[in-house]
């Protein structure tokens, strides 16, 4: 710490900065833990990192025959298992934190295979990095690389593809590179004019990923107030046929029409907006209803367990008269006298 942050600034250069067109000596020579050291190196060097390296993302559509195809999604090297957009919480939260960010589009499938499919595959990837990075990012240049089969260079397969990214905000650097000479230009001065702008878009596959866990954290809450063990994950459906059948509708609605959570166009967005605002609307009511019926199981409960006390001695539970209920503030009259089993005794 004794050196000028001049050369404080050098050294993180050195250390931090990855640069691509170097020899291969130098490439992948990045050294973070030194941001470990203490809190002034950190807060000095965290810029060189995340503002002198660019976040390198590949998106792959690849395949020998329309039965053999596979797709793969790596950033900074690294594959990660977020193939569709219910998978968008595997993306490194990390990625928001750089300021240049370099996507690799590549759809190399053989000339047989069915073009829309696999071009799903890549707009499915580009909507969950899209959804990522949209709240939070702080890009000022985005390049984006087409490496497109020749048979696929059609203007709707280009349209479908970039769509995603038009909802990102803030960007004022923005170049489209292409292996089609006959790239259709208009659709990068598209691009450039949404993704500068500051207006804010609205993050649908958020909404849905929340309307979905909102869904389930309900259905924890009626299993809490019963008793019930209760495991939820993302993508599991176990806790589907629990729920009343109309949200159920909702839900089967969107996950069947695999089309509606991919963002190919302004239309497609909308109708799947339209999708989330009614069940929305449905768990709205649901959350009313669940709320209120565990309450009561929870009151039954509560009453319940008022009706009882320990005995001091021996451990045992005795029955506690409204008496003594009243005497520590309890409720009078919370269970039925008649309770079921009482009359055999309960060990005192």
């Amino acid at each position: 710490m004794d050196l000028p942050p001049e050369l404080r600034t050098w050294v993180y250069r050195d250390l931090l900065t990855i640069h691509p067109d170097a020899q291969s000596n130098r490439e992948g020579r990045c050294h973070p833990t030194i941001l470990q050291t203490c809190r002034q190196i950190y807060m000095e060097a965290k810029t060189v990192l995340y503002d002198g390296n660019t976040l390198e993302c590949v998106l792959t559509s690849f395949g020998q025959e329309c039965d053999d195809h596979d797709e793969s999604f790596i950033v900074n090297g690294r594959l990660i298992p977020a193939y569709c957009p219910d998978d968008i919480a595997k993306i490194p939260e990390y990625i928001v934190r750089f300021s240049h960010i370099s996507i690799v589009v590549r759809f190399l499938d053989c000339g047989f295979c069915n073009v829309e499919a696999y071009a799903m595959d890549l707009n499915w990837m580009l909507s969950g990095l899209a959804s990522v990075l949209m709240d939070h990012h702080r890009l000022s240049k985005m390049k984006v690389t087409m490496e497109i089969r020749e048979d696929v260079k059609r203007h709707e397969v280009y349209k479908e593809l970039l769509y995603p990214l038009r909802r990102l905000r803030n960007i004022q650097n923005l170049t489209i590179t292409s292996n089609d000479e006959d790239f259709p230009r208009h659709f990068e001065r598209i691009l450039a004019r949404d993704v500068s702008k500051t207006t804010p878009a609205l993050n649908t596959l958020n909404y849905w990923r929340a309307f979905h866990d909102e869904a389930a954290a309900w259905q924890e809450l009626l299993h809490a107030a019963q008793g019930i063990p209760y495991v939820y994950k993302w993508n599991e459906s176990l806790w589907k046929p629990l729920m009343p059948r109309d949200i159920r509708d909702s839900f089967h609605e969107i996950e069947e029409d695999y089309l509606v959570s991919a963002c190919l166009s302004g239309p497609d967005e909308q109708d799947f907006l339209i999708k989330l605002f009614k069940l929305k609307k449905l768990l709205d009511d649901r959350q009313h209803d669940a709320f209120n019926q565990a309450s009561k199981l929870w009151g039954d409960k509560v009453a319940a367990r008022n009706a009882f006390q320990s005995d001091p001695v021996t451990g045992a539970l005795t029955k506690v008269g409204p008496a003594e209920r009243q005497s520590y503030g309890a409720p009078t009259s919370t269970l039925d006298e008649d309770f079921v089993g009482w009359d055999e005794g309960v060990s005192r």
